[in-house]
């Protein structure tokens, strides 16, 4: 008979009636690790991914060396900061990309409310709870996107899992040792961090990596790179493209830009399609 990720009471249950008799066996899952190749990708691949950011490459890989080869159980606990659309969330999706499986994304700012603290904490063990989708993951990627929005009364239920890679409520507890956990939030300073979550939470974050607003160059990096990805018909005239690239330069962030290369197209195909 096999039981998938039982609540604890009843593991308690099976171990009281089962246990003397040595015939429960335990099977984990088994998550991708960080290598020594794992190291050599990310270092070479990272610019080509997330444009104008190369001092969060170097901080990403001395923070994430610790775990290579599994050497440190605890995991490695990020805060990426920084504004919004300059390569955040698109780093935590390339390092899952580089290790293997698909990431474990929750979205913070969906939990306004007082069921986050069912999910967080554990409600009936039928109920979808934090445990539930940690144990349900692909990899070992972690990304708790805009951790900002959870309430600070909440924080205190990320303490173990951040030090020890050990999450618990009242169904499960569940390992997440050799992981990468990875917040994002959309804070200026480290000092309005501090602010805002903390010492006790701040303290446990391996660590605080800035994201730098795009320069100039770097938005017409990102321009050229979704022309190629969006126009693979060379539907966009040259003129149009220089267009582009010109307005461009004047936007916030990559999904500005991702936004106007792709609304452009869209006119262009629609006007053919009405002519």
């Amino acid at each position: 008979m096999y039981i998938q990720n039982p609540p604890i009471h009843l593991q308690e249950q099976i171990n009281r009636a089962f246990g003397e008799e040595n015939i429960i066996k335990e099977i984990h899952q088994n998550y991708n690790m960080v290598t020594e190749e794992t190291i050599r990708r990310i270092n070479s691949e990272f610019d080509k991914r997330v444009i104008d950011q190369q001092k969060v490459k170097e901080q990403i890989l001395k923070s994430i060396f610790p775990i290579m080869n599994n050497a440190q159980y605890k995991p490695v606990v990020l805060l990426f900061y920084g504004n919004s659309g300059i390569g955040k969330t698109e780093t935590a999706q390339f390092l899952t990309e580089q290790i293997g499986g698909k990431i474990l994304r929750k979205q913070f700012s969906m939990y306004q409310n007082n069921e986050f603290a069912n999910y967080l904490f554990g409600g009936k063990y039928n109920e979808k709870s934090f445990a539930k989708d940690l144990i349900a993951r692909d990899s070992n990627v972690i990304l708790l996107d805009e951790f900002d929005k959870a309430y600070a009364v909440f924080h205190s239920a990320f303490y173990q899992l951040f030090d020890v890679g050990i999450y618990e409520d009242q169904n499960y507890r569940v390992d997440v040792r050799h992981a990468i956990i990875i917040c994002t939030s959309n804070y200026k300073s480290k000092d309005e961090i501090k602010e805002k979550l903390g010492n006790p939470i701040f303290n446990r974050f391996d660590g605080v990596i800035r994201f730098e607003d795009l320069s100039i160059e770097a938005k017409t990096a990102i321009a050229n790179k979704e022309l190629e990805l969006l126009d693979t018909e060379g539907i966009i005239s040259e003129d149009i493209r220089q267009r582009l690239l010109q307005q461009s330069s004047k936007l916030e962030n990559a999904r500005e830009i991702r936004k106007l290369i792709k609304d452009t197209k869209s006119l262009i195909e629609i006007r053919k399609i009405c002519k």
